[in-house]
């Protein structure tokens, strides 16, 4: 199927692009949105009675699946469509954000803010949306991020954006104390299982055959907080380098152990997770290996920095070599496995929905 190997060639080139920006290491990287915004915001302001409440100025172009003239077959929905799906769904929470992500229309997420102030999920998307991050003051976005702790307690997503927050402020105390809250936590959760369930009921409700929605649905999928990582990573090691060159060579370790433990965290997202997931997860714990001494022995890694680094190069060669092999085999799939294989990275996650195609169709990696 070439849309499928459209894709997949596409998520290795965003892959690329992040990896590099990763390794580049400006001195000072602000948050940064894996999407682009398509509108502008005229203004925003806080209502006392629900919290945070954009106004933001018009309508965005809708966001559609790529088209091609040798592909009559691909679709996407028409404003009409969604507007008559967020009808059906009564204006719920979840139509709301899915409406929003298909079309980038902010009028959808001005009235989820408005409506859903305390929603995790609502939250979230205002907190990682280029166009309200952009003018939010600081302290209605610092109100914001501890009612979204509040909301997701046991989510280290929070502690991340807030960490991030304390770096722009030039507070990286605060930022670090965030970073180490979020490094305890079992979960780093951005609600990609339930915003993919979200999605496909929506094309299915439009009118896509089950397959149809469950492509459109990941292959459309946003990943707004993919990019923000890079601020994380990057801060952390400015803060390394700092150490070194301060001679206080524990506090550097220190802050290599906590963005390992982060990168790790990232990886290990579970349902729904990509492999550009993984593999900037892998960018970041590379970063923070990259200025300690490759000889010797860290208790936090439990082997050598040389050691780790060359596991994760075997990692990043093994993603690699699975979604060129992925290209190849999902076009021979019957209709039940793709549906099948969908499922899986809803449910599990998309390196192990890649180790099940290899045991049905090819070598087991």
């Amino acid at each position: 199927m070439k849309r499928y190997w459209l894709f997949t060639t596409s998520l290795l080139a965003i892959v690329l692009v992040l990896l590099l920006k990763l390794t580049a290491r400006p001195p000072s990287v602000p948050p940064v949105s894996a999407t682009t915004a398509h509108a502008t915001m005229a203004n925003d302001r806080k209502n006392p009675s629900t919290g945070f409440h954009p106004n933001l100025s018009a309508p965005a172009p809708t966001n559609t699946a790529a088209t091609a003239e040798d592909e009559p077959h691909l679709k996407s929905l028409t404003p009409e469509q969604v507007e008559q799906f967020v009808q059906r769904s009564k204006r719920s929470i979840e139509s709301l954000i899915g409406a929003f992500e298909e079309t980038r229309d902010t009028n959808y997420l001005q009235e989820a803010a408005r409506r859903f102030p305390s929603n995790s999920l609502v939250q979230l998307s205002v907190l990682t949306d280029d166009l309200l991050k952009t003018n939010l003051p600081p302290e209605e976005r610092k109100a914001l991020l501890d009612r979204f702790k509040s909301s997701s307690p046991q989510n280290a997503v929070p502690n991340y954006l807030a960490a991030l927050h304390d770096f722009k402020e030039g507070q990286p105390d605060a930022a670090l104390a965030e970073l180490a809250d979020a490094a305890k936590k079992q979960k780093a959760d951005a609600f990609y299982s339930e915003r993919l369930h979200d999605r496909e009921e929506m094309y299915l409700l439009s009118g896509f055959t089950p397959l149809e929605a469950k492509e459109a649905a990941m292959t459309q999928m946003l990943l707004p907080l993919e990019a923000k990582m890079k601020g994380i990573a990057t801060q952390l090691a400015e803060l390394q380098q700092n150490n070194i060159n301060a001679g206080n060579t524990a506090s550097a370790e220190q802050i290599a152990a906590l963005g390992v433990s982060l990168g790790q965290q990232w990886q290990n997202k579970g349902p729904a997770s990509s492999l550009i997931t993984d593999l900037v997860g892998f960018a970041m714990e590379r970063l923070a290996l990259e200025k300690l001494e490759p000889n010797k022995f860290y208790d936090f890694l439990g082997k050598t920095a040389g050691e780790r680094v060359q596991e994760l190069k075997t990692q990043r060669e093994q993603y690699s070599a699975w979604s060129k092999d992925e290209a190849a085999i999902y076009p021979q799939l019957n209709d039940p496995d793709k549906l099948a294989y969908w499922d899986r990275i809803k449910f599990y996650g998309a390196a192990n929905a890649i180790k099940w195609l290899h045991e049905r169709y090819g070598s087991t990696p």
